[in-house]
This record gives structure tokens, C-alpha cells and sequence, in this order.
């Protein structure tokens, strides 16, 4: 006859512990969340710029005096 042993069964994580792991994992999942958004925004930002043809020439109108149409 072959004895068989029993499976080997942890103990439950103490419960001071298991919220400081907790805690810990919520802070890592709030940092990632805001790199991702600050990444999202970093990326629109660059995708909502004017073309660089429409940006000089904006700035180039920028720079002339102003038309005095009343003169």
C-alpha cells in the first residue's frame, strides 16, 4: 500500500501585510495610469499641431505691421 502525503496548503497572508501590498500596488497602478496619460496628451498634442507650411506662414503674418484700412 502506498501512502500518499497531503498537498501542501499555505497559510493565509496576514492581514497587516496583505494591505501594505495593497497599498503598494494601488501607488505603482496610479503612477502608470498618470505616465499613460501624460503620454495620450504628450501624443495629441503633437497630432494637433498646425503643419509646418500653415505654422511659418502664421508666423510670418505675425511679424508684418498691422493693415490700416480706415487711412
Amino acid at each position: 500500500m502506498e501512502c500518499r502525503r497531503a498537498d501542501f496548503k499555505a497559510n493565509p497572508i496576514p492581514k497587516a501585510c496583505s494591505v501594505l501590498i495593497y497599498d503598494q500596488r494601488l501607488q505603482e497602478e496610479e503612477q502608470a495610469r498618470k505616465k499613460r496619460i501624460h503620454e495620450k496628451a504628450e501624443m495629441s498634442y503633437a497630432r494637433a499641431s498646425m503643419p509646418s507650411r500653415m505654422q511659418k506662414d502664421k508666423d510670418r503674418k505675425s511679424q508684418l505691421p498691422p493693415k490700416h484700412l480706415g487711412e
